[in-house]
């Protein structure tokens, strides 16, 4: 929570009512508005911060002011599962009572209370779901005060929802970017290129719908700025505008929400047409590694080879330069091999000869 105050307001509907929920305070003190988005009734309230922590202490479940401040804004936005709203009459608010507490003491009448709104903030706990309701009594305003109310926040309204038409022409331009510099990847033929065309043509009518959209909301804004002020036409006439921009703010919502779509349609085609992008580049740069390594291989078995025959061309001429370089000296220096060993004359034993008889 901000020191210097907070504000939100957002549109929501309950039990097919729709309501404007407004919230707004600061460190001391919380407002709260609702009003009923058809006929232009209001109930609205403002409460202390030490008011606030007394409710959450009734219900056995106490927070601080502060926190529960975060807890109504994250619900308002419907940022967690955890804490939602909802908006009930008197006659509601006691069904639910009843249904928490069957064995509990009857309440007063409500009689005297139909007219009363309740915002219920509920906090879900893992095991318990705690209910903090806060009391609005209806604002008492004249019929002209009302419409004159509803025309301020129906323009309002269409102002945000020219808004998002523009933000969400931006967002077109950027996803009509980013499929052309996808296309640009795919620089060979491929299979999705009708996809592509597709989605040209999405690019293309989208970019229409909000020129005309764009026309038309700069059409009622000039009807508007040429109209009288409100206070000075009849209530017949006033409500007869509120109708119409009704119509003017239900037909831009509508056309808000159909771009939305088509931008979210083109934004998940651009993305799957960059992952298979990405997905074929990484598959080529693989390929190409692959045959980079089966090069190198190559070109150092060739390496290989070259040493090879290299060496074996050098053996046979080495040898014969050994061989040659073989001197007489060498040869004489080497110890001559000696003869087999005879028997020395002097030990001879001469023949017997045989004697004559």
């Amino acid at each position: 929570m901000e020191g210097l105050g907070f504000a939100k307001s957002e549109r929501r509907t309950f039990h097919d009512t729709p309501y404007v929920l407004s919230v707004s305070g600061d460190n001391e003190s919380l407002s709260i508005e609702v009003e009923h988005a058809d006929d232009g009734r209001r109930w609205r309230a403002k409460f202390a911060a030490r008011f606030i922590e007394e409710i959450t202490q009734r219900t056995g479940n106490a927070k601080k002011f502060d926190v529960f401040v975060r807890m109504l804004l994250s619900a308002l936005s419907e940022e967690s599962e955890a804490v939602y709203l909802d908006v009930l009459t008197a006659r509601d608010l006691e069904m639910l009572r009843r249904h928490a507490n069957p064995q509990g003491p009857p309440t007063t009448s409500t009689a005297g209370q139909s007219d009363k709104r309740y915002m219920i903030l509920t906090y879900r706990a893992e095991f318990d779901k705690v209910h903090y309701p806060l009391p609005l009594p209806l604002d008492e305003r004249s019929e002209e005060e009302m419409l004159r109310t509803m025309v301020g926040r129906l323009r309002s309204e269409l102002t945000q929802a020219n808004s998002a038409i523009a933000e969400l022409e931006h967002k077109a331009s950027s996803v009509a970017v980013s499929s052309a510099e996808a296309a640009s990847l795919a620089s060979l033929p491929r299979a999705d290129d009708e996809r592509l065309a597709k989605l040209q043509r999405q690019n293309s009518e989208l970019d229409n719908a909000v020129q005309s959209l764009r026309r038309e909301a700069e059409q009622l804004r000039s009807e508007l700025r040429s109209r009288p002020a409100t206070g000075s036409v009849p209530a017949s006439q006033t409500e007869a505008e509120v109708h119409r921009m009704r119509s003017e703010v239900t037909k831009a919502k509508a056309e808000v929400k159909t771009l939305r779509e088509e931008l979210r349609q083109r934004e998940t085609a651009a993305k799957r047409l960059a992952e298979k992008v990405a997905i074929e580049l990484k598959a080529e740069r693989q390929k190409a590694d692959r045959l980079t390594a089966q090069v190198r291989k190559l070109e150092e078995e060739k390496r290989a080879l070259g040493t090879r025959l290299t060496a074996a061309s050098r053996g046979p001429s080495a040898e014969r330069s050994r061989v040659a370089s073989r001197t007489p000296s060498a040869e004489r220096s080497r110890p001559q091999s000696r003869p087999p060993s005879r028997p020395q004359s002097g030990n001879r034993t001469p023949p017997v000869r045989p004697q004559s008889g």
